[in-house]
């Protein structure tokens, strides 16, 4: 994966700003070469009981943030998401919806500060580099 200094700090940010709960986001740009053109943050849509623990984006507000990240070129290349005072590895919960092709970055948050970033694929949950240009 590559991501630009920029984006990796809005995930960062974001992720800093919404302890103790989960943040989520999108990240666009090409699919076939795993770069990340842009983030695009969204509301964790879990009711505030699972917040901490899980997060979840509306499907419509995904739809309609497909079809206009595809006017503009790009493509849906994956999500991130916040684990409080957990490690950046995926849960079970994770794992069960992550989609092939896609990747899935986790921005790990020890009490309130970022601690580190790591991405995985559904093919191998050994994470992947996180290069950044």
């Amino acid at each position: 994966m590559i991501i630009k200094d920029r984006e990796r700090q809005l995930i960062i940010n974001h992720a800093e700003d919404n302890y103790p709960y989960e943040c989520c986001g999108v990240l666009l740009g090409n699919v076939k070469t795993h770069e990340v053109a842009g983030v695009v943050a969204n509301d964790n849509d879990d009711p505030d009981d699972i917040r901490d623990i899980h997060f979840s984006i509306d499907p419509l507000k995904l739809l309609k943030l497909e079809r206009s990240a595809k006017e503009k070129g790009l493509d849906i290349v994956g999500f991130y998401h916040s684990h409080n005072d957990h490690p950046a590895i995926p849960s079970k919960e994770d794992e069960k919806h992550m989609i092939p092709g896609l990747l899935y970055v986790i921005a790990g948050v020890r009490e309130g500060e970022f601690a580190e970033l790591k991405c995985y694929t559904r093919a191998s949950f050994d994470d992947k580099v996180v290069t950044i240009s």
